[in-house]
């Protein structure tokens, strides 16, 4: 079963459907060639992890608007990573909590699994490694786990519309009165800073800037603008 946007049904969520759109084979795609040097295991463990975080992330943001009132929520995987749709209001003291609990989810995880990870390392050092003395599936999961939800976490939260940190912004200058069109050319400007900023902290930390990287600061930039101009 496909929805209006072509993506394809896979299951229910309690209550929340699960969609996966064509264009979230280039998430596959992305993560595994980016934790290829660590072997097939890797691959496997770092597509699985991507794939439930951003689905438990999604859900944070599914679930909270349920809990306001919204209906019709759906789940949608896709290039960029996820999308939560429902039907709801779009007053910003109900879309704020919706929107935090997202980013929430992920600095959990990234919290979570960092400590477990730090627990296991220094206590139970046995379940990290398998017999022929590499790294145990459970340490793979375990560590990509709190890796992985770090830089969604962090990306995210970055005030770049459409992100759930631009969103954010949009919606908490949009609590005070006649707002809107404030809010619009402050977000918009934000968000091409902030933006430009990050690919400059890229290129000084790497060297280089990924052609990945650029098209995804384009494609978000591009809605931002149709969004917000």
């Amino acid at each position: 079963m496909l929805n209006r946007d072509g993506a394809l049904y896979l299951c229910n969520l309690g209550t929340i459907p699960l969609f996966a759109h064509p264009s979230a084979l280039m998430l596959v795609v992305i993560v595994g060639s980016s934790y290829q040097s660590g072997g097939m295991e890797m691959v496997l463990a770092a597509i699985i992890v991507t794939i439930v975080s951003i689905i438990l992330h999604e859900l944070g943001h599914g679930m909270t608007a349920m809990a306001l009132g919204a209906s019709d929520v759906t789940i949608t995987l896709e290039a960029l990573g996820g999308v939560c749709r429902s039907n709801r209001d779009s007053l910003p003291a109900r879309e704020l909590p919706i929107l935090i609990a997202g980013p929430a989810v992920s600095y959990a995880l990234w919290g979570g699994g960092w400590l477990l990870w730090t627990w296991a390392s220094t206590t139970h050092q046995s379940w990290l490694t398998n017999a022929n003395g590499d790294p145990s599936i459970l340490a793979l999961l375990v560590y990509l786990t709190w890796r992985i939800n770090m830089i969604l976490a962090i990306f995210n939260s970055l005030p770049i519309y459409p992100l759930d940190g631009g969103q954010v912004l949009f919606n908490f200058i949009r609590l005070f009165p006649r707002s809107w069109n404030p809010a619009r050319l402050i977000t918009l400007c934000v968000s091409f800073f902030v933006a430009i900023g990050a690919l400059l902290v890229l290129y000084n930390l790497n060297g280089q800037v990924g052609i990945y990287t650029l098209v995804m600061a384009g494609y978000l930039l591009f809605n931002a603008y149709r969004a917000l101009h």
